[in-house]
């Protein structure tokens, strides 16, 4: 069976589930998204799979072949799926490769040390920054207070005058 077959048989027509996978938090899709995932042009991630899988009452594993590919659902904790521009900053970095030799090398490393991606990695040591910076800037004001008077007070001021500047000895 088809997942048309199976939206038809359960009354609905291709805007009825894209509305629905609107309720769901699936912003980008729409109809010709989904025409092509039930001409099977598109693979749907696993999240959206569960979901068309509810709404058409159509089985998962039929996403996915005759063979039962088995596609790891990488999100984890199904919100990912659901994130959007407004919620998530997808920031991007080219890492030379003599820091980490090869992409086997890098996940063997974070794989070793606890992290089970470059993702986790990366949001646990953004973390660990900002929170190192809140501490920071609780303890900032006294200090930088102190620092700026001490900077105010060794520097000479500057007055520009006729004829050239003008320098104020402290």
């Amino acid at each position: 069976m088809q997942l048309s077959d199976a939206r038809k048989q359960q009354g609905l027509r291709q805007s009825d589930v894209v509305i629905e996978l609107w309720r769901r938090g699936y912003r980008w899709m729409n109809q010709p998204a989904l025409s092509k995932i039930e001409q099977c042009k598109l693979l749907p991630t696993p999240p959206l799979a569960e979901d068309l899988s509810k709404i058409c009452n159509f089985p998962v594993s039929q996403f996915y072949g005759p063979h039962g590919l088995k596609i790891v659902n990488t999100y984890g904790d199904r919100s990912r799926a659901r994130q959007t521009p407004e919620t998530v900053y997808k920031p991007t970095a080219c890492v030379p490769m003599d820091i980490i030799g090869s992409r086997e090398k890098l996940h063997e490393v974070l794989h070793r040390n606890g992290y089970p991606s470059y993702n986790q990695f990366a949001i646990e040591k953004l973390a660990e920054l900002y929170n190192e910076d809140a501490r920071k800037q609780k303890s900032a004001p006294a200090s930088v207070a102190a620092e700026t008077d001490a900077v105010q007070k060794s520097t000479p001021q500057v007055y520009h005058v006729e004829g050239g500047c003008q320098v104020e000895s402290i």
